[in-house]
């Protein structure tokens, strides 16, 4: 597939509107930091699929605060980055997430078995396919913030 131009904050601007309802009664607020008209090559198919799911797992982890997606340009690649002040994990987990491999079985701790695991297999095999990558940083009791780097 070829990527093509993508309107980014348009994209974000209505995923938020289709997730809003899913935030329920929690007292979180979803930040659209990127700028108006900002346009990437990518697969815009794909990308809302990733989106869809980095944004469900913030609004499990985060019970108050703040969701907030951004943006940072360079000349040859961009990174897109999720920032939640949800319930943070150990470095077990987000490598886990990121691999999906575990030498601690931290996948079968009741804490972070939210999900039945389906959402990162998606995440990790469209970036894959994307040929893109993305890392965890992550605090307990702190926060998460995922980045995902893309060249152009």
């Amino acid at each position: 597939l070829k990527s093509q131009d993508v309107d980014l904050h348009k994209l974000i601007h209505d995923l938020i509107d289709f997730i809003t309802p899913f935030i329920g009664e929690k007292l979180i607020s979803i930040e659209n930091k990127i700028p108006v008209n900002t346009t990437i090559k990518n697969w815009p198919d794909a990308l809302r699929v990733l989106m869809y799911n980095f944004l469900m797992n913030a609004i499990k982890s985060t019970e108050q605060g703040v969701i907030a997606i951004s943006i940072e340009n360079r000349s040859n690649s961009y990174t897109i980055k999720i920032q939640d002040t949800g319930v943070g994990m150990s470095p077990s987990m987000a490598k886990f997430l990121i691999t999906g491999k575990s030498k601690d079985e931290v996948e079968n701790l009741p804490k972070y078995k939210k999900g039945n695991g389906v959402g990162y297999q998606i995440i990790r095999n469209i970036i894959k396919l994307m040929k893109a990558r993305f890392e965890i940083e992550s605090e307990e009791n702190v926060g998460t913030t995922i980045n995902l780097y893309f060249e152009n």
